[in-house]
């Protein structure tokens, strides 16, 4: 049973992964789509549907609809791959039985020919909303420079920090984004930046994700922020 569960997340997993990279795919749901009054059906079972508009049915579509709550863009639903979300988070809510074998098909209207594909609802409470969205689109496409964008205020060269395939030298990136915060940005703007830092910090533990270069990156991210202010209060001092 374990062996099986375990190449059914490979194999979900390697079917997301081709629609990232291959234009032939749908793109991967990283950002949350506005649903025009979302339509949300509650069935026998009290389990509740929402209906989502594709604009096409190809690649490996979303399985689930994600509502979080308490989140201040309310009426944006982030439409998921639940196997990427199962491989990673140790305690995300799934309804039950919505984690099933077969994909959710989509069906198109018999009066505007419209597509559109009928997605289990998960709603989940999260104690920092604003950050989840950083944490989805890292989960699908595991680029660091984005995800360090949303926790920092970076250079644009910092790309040039990474290798060519976007691994981390975290000692060299300490030192170098520790400086250049210290000699840029005022004690507000590192103190607000913490506050992100955290926020995304106490997702990751609420959500049980144990993604290790997603924990690196946030690491590093905190580590710059406290040497920063560090430096700024020798200063003034």
């Amino acid at each position: 049973m374990l062996t099986r569960n375990v190449r059914r997340l490979q194999q979900g997993l390697t079917a997301i992964d081709n629609g990232v990279h291959q234009e032939t795919f749908a793109p991967p749901p990283s950002s949350p789509i506005s649903l025009d009054g979302p339509k949300i059906s509650v069935r026998t079972d009290n389990s509740r549907y929402v209906e989502v508009i594709l604009s096409h049915a190809t690649g490996k579509l979303p399985t689930h609809a994600l509502a979080i709550i308490g989140s201040s863009s309310a009426g944006h639903i982030y439409p998921i791959h639940g196997i990427l979300y199962a491989a990673h988070c140790a305690t995300f809510p799934f309804p039950a039985g919505s984690l099933s074998a077969s994909d959710p098909e989509p069906r198109r209207s018999p009066t505007n020919h419209r597509l559109s594909l009928s997605l289990p609802l998960v709603a989940l409470a999260l104690p920092h909303p604003e950050s989840f969205s950083a944490i989805n689109t890292f989960l699908y496409t595991e680029n660091p420079v984005c995800l360090l964008r949303v926790l920092l205020p970076l250079p644009d060269a910092l790309p040039d920090m990474f290798t060519s395939n976007l691994t981390l030298d975290t000692v060299a990136m300490q030192a170098a984004l520790t400086t250049h915060l210290a000699a840029t940005y005022n004690s507000s703007v590192l103190i607000d930046s913490a506050r992100k830092t955290h926020g995304l910090w106490s997702n990751l533990i609420s959500l049980g994700i144990a993604h290790r270069d997603l924990w690196k990156l946030v690491d590093l991210a905190w580590e710059v922020l406290l040497m920063s202010m560090e430096i700024q209060m020798r200063r003034t001092c």
